[in-house]
């Protein structure tokens, strides 16, 4: 088999989490992804092969644009998937598929799904997200119209109506796309959200239904699997980390930002960290951010003692023993905070942080607060009124039942095999 992926850390994580699924049972697996993903797929022992779009996930024109919720979907069609990139990578996966018996990918892995049409290969999708289907029963929530989700009527007419918008500024973006589908004299692509991802054989739907369950509008053969959870290798010395845990009776707050989002993130840091010093003070609580080591360099002069600045975390090693998770609101972050059981406050900045966040609302289980009205007031009085009810740790406590009982290697297993 060969996964393959386009985007973030919080895309390629699952990925790899998934490859050492089949492993397990047996599969053969393979990734292919861009240059600068190889060194995390080989450190975990998992064979890795190059296919263009070759970019930095790291560099700062990536990173403003993911983190712009009007720009994200346009860099991406424009920078990455333009003419010239799509025709590499179309030629490097027609060099890989025909060793493999199976590929799946995710949303933006058009050239992979071509290359499958091309060759004859069985081509599976990859969709980590209740956003990835745009069902109008269970819409997702899109910046800047949130405030439709809590409509009460019309509201399946009325995301009809905005879908059709998206869908066709979408295919304008991803022109290049459709012109090489009939450039190779291939059938329609179809809509490149709707249609052109998904498989005539097996969709997997790789999250929990705590989130969203199946929708009548889903692709036929979807299956839900819920999570996969997968912590990055690290060779970084935790000892201080946990000694800071070990020291302090109660369970700390933690501030955590992605891959990406650590990099755009900066100018807020002196506004969590005097944040902080007002809860340690009020709710007598240690805390743990998240930052690059420039960053601490920068901030630990003076200070708090109940205060602890870390550049990396392992999710699903530490959640569980923090009493509050403060993040962007990825979905590669909010998986295993609900599995954790751990309540939330969401800061979501871009494409499906805004519905996660919605999500993670409606479950009781935390708040959202979009980055657009993030200050040192709002961001107070949001922690606050987390922290003051406990009603949001006992409802995530029972959602992370539901998590942990969800049997998603099994489902998974089960389907891929069916399709050899």
């Amino acid at each position: 088999m060969l996964l393959t992926t386009i985007g973030t850390l919080g895309d390629l994580n699952p990925l790899i989490a998934l490859a050492k699924v089949l492993e397990k049972h047996d599969f053969v697996v393979h990734i292919a992804a861009c240059e600068d993903y190889r060194s995390n797929i080989e450190a975990e022992g998992l064979t890795y092969k190059s296919v263009a779009p070759h970019y930095n996930p790291n560099s700062k024109e990536l990173c403003e644009a993911i983190l712009h919720p009007l720009k994200t979907l346009p860099f991406f069609y424009r920078r990455i998937l333009n003419g010239e990139n799509l025709r590499r990578s179309v030629e490097d996966f027609d060099q890989l598929v025909k060793d493999y018996d199976l590929i799946c990918g995710n949303v933006f892995s058009y050239a992979a799904k071509i290359s499958c049409l091309k060759n004859h290969k069985k081509w599976a999708s990859i969709n980590l997200s209740p956003t990835c289907f745009f069902s109008i029963y269970d819409p997702p929530s899109l910046y800047p119209i949130n405030f439709l989700n809590h409509m009460k009527w019309g509201r399946e007419l009325i995301f009809k109506i905005i879908y059709k918008t998206i869908f066709k500024l979408v295919d304008f973006w991803g022109r290049d796309v459709h012109q090489m589908y009939r450039d190779l004299k291939l059938s329609s692509a179809g809509n490149l959200l709707r249609q052109a991802p998904f498989s005539q054989d097996l969709n997997l739907a790789i999250y929990s239904k705590t989130l969203g369950g199946s929708q009548r509008d889903w692709p036929e053969h979807t299956v839900q699997s819920g999570f996969l959870f997968y912590s990055a290798p690290s060779s970084r010395d935790l000892t201080k980390l946990n000694r800071f845990l070990d020291q302090n009776q109660k369970k700390p707050i933690l501030f955590t930002f992605g891959s990406t989002a650590l990099i755009s993130f900066e100018q807020h840091y002196e506004m969590i960290l005097n944040v902080s010093k007002e809860l340690v003070e009020k709710f007598d609580l240690p805390i743990v951010i998240t930052m690059n080591s420039q960053m601490q360099k920068k901030y630990s002069e003076g200070l708090n003692e109940r205060i602890f600045l870390c550049d990396y975390l392992p999710y699903t090693e530490y959640m569980e023993r923090m009493r509050l998770i403060v993040h962007q609101g990825g979905i590669g972050t909010v998986s295993p905070c609900l599995r954790s059981g751990t309540p939330q406050l969401i800061l979501p900045g871009c494409t499906d942080q805004f519905d996660n966040a919605y999500r993670i609302e409606r479950l009781g289980i935390g708040l959202g607060l979009p980055l657009k009205r993030l200050n040192q007031k709002s961001l107070q009085s949001y922690l606050e009124t987390i922290l003051e009810d406990t009603e949001y740790e006992n409802r995530a406590r029972r959602i992370q039942k539901t998590v942990i009982a969800e049997d998603s290697e099994s489902i998974i297993i089960q389907e891929i095999q069916k399709l050899f």
